[in-house]
């Protein structure tokens, strides 16, 4: 069995090496040379925080070339070490014009990328987006991408009964490709876990306690185990900055879910 749960960093803790994780996959926020020793025998998905990344796509294929050369060097820093390229996150579609142009940013930047034989993973949709009209604007787009990344997220219980909407939208998205008969890349939910309207699952009144999550977290990597086109999902977030704290799971709450399902 592979397993697809995996961490996502968004800094590197000492005790990020540490643990035996059981996944093939990492996610690491901004990595730098020497990041495939830290997780030896990972395949690696970076992705780098870019400010205003809305200023870039609503440009369409321009906007993704001053985007990709101002990510050049970090690409190339880490070539060889990163296995899949994130490209900007939970970007937002709310118009016909908002899709042609995020259209035209990806497929230009993946073609940037592929010059490079670089694997790439778009869109990154965030939770509840876009709407299903979208996806025919990105055709050719998700032909061309190597994986489909997703952000999956529940309210507070991730077997609550809107999951089909929320945890595992997936399943939704991948059969309304299969109608309009767009490649159905492999996926990988380059985020997912309890978001509670923003504010995570500790720390907060009413957080969820960690066994509870963890069951929760058991349950999705059942889920996930029946879909075979899923890659990895990984567990917003580890190393957590300061605004994202509440969403922390740490060394110990790793080690058991390693020892869960290694």
């Amino acid at each position: 069995m592979t397993v697809r749960l995996s961490p996502h960093f968004q800094t590197l803790p000492r005790w990020a090496s540490k643990v035996a994780y059981p996944g093939a996959w990492v996610k690491v926020m901004g990595p730098g040379a020497g990041i495939s020793a830290r997780f030896p025998g990972k395949r690696i998905v970076g992705r780098w925080w870019v400010a205003d990344e809305d200023r870039y796509i609503h440009q369409g294929a321009a906007g993704a070339d001053e985007y990709f050369l101002r990510l050049f060097p970090k690409y190339r820093e880490v070539q060889g070490e990163v296995a899949v390229f994130e490209c900007v996150n939970e970007p937002v579609v709310n118009s016909i014009g908002q899709a042609d142009a995020l259209a035209a940013f990806l497929q230009r930047w993946i073609w940037q990328m592929h010059r490079f034989d670089w694997p790439v993973a778009v869109p990154a949709f965030s939770m509840g987006n876009p709407e299903m009209w979208v996806w025919p604007a990105l055709r050719d787009a998700l032909e061309e991408t190597d994986y489909l990344s997703l952000h999956e997220y529940a309210r507070r219980y991730m077997g609550e009964e809107e999951t089909p909407f929320l945890a595992l939208r997936h399943r939704i998205i991948y059969e309304r490709l299969a109608e309009l008969g767009i490649r159905q890349s492999p996926l990988l939910i380059t985020e997912c876990g309890i978001d509670r309207g923003t504010v995570g699952y500790r720390h907060r009144p009413g957080a969820t306690p960690w066994p509870s999550y963890l069951s929760q977290l058991l349950w999705y990597e059942q889920e996930l185990q029946s879909d075979e086109y899923v890659g990895a999902a990984f567990v917003f977030t580890s190393g957590a900055t300061g605004p994202w704290r509440s969403f922390d799971v740490g060394e110990a709450e790793w080690r058991d879910l390693a020892k869960r399902l290694g």
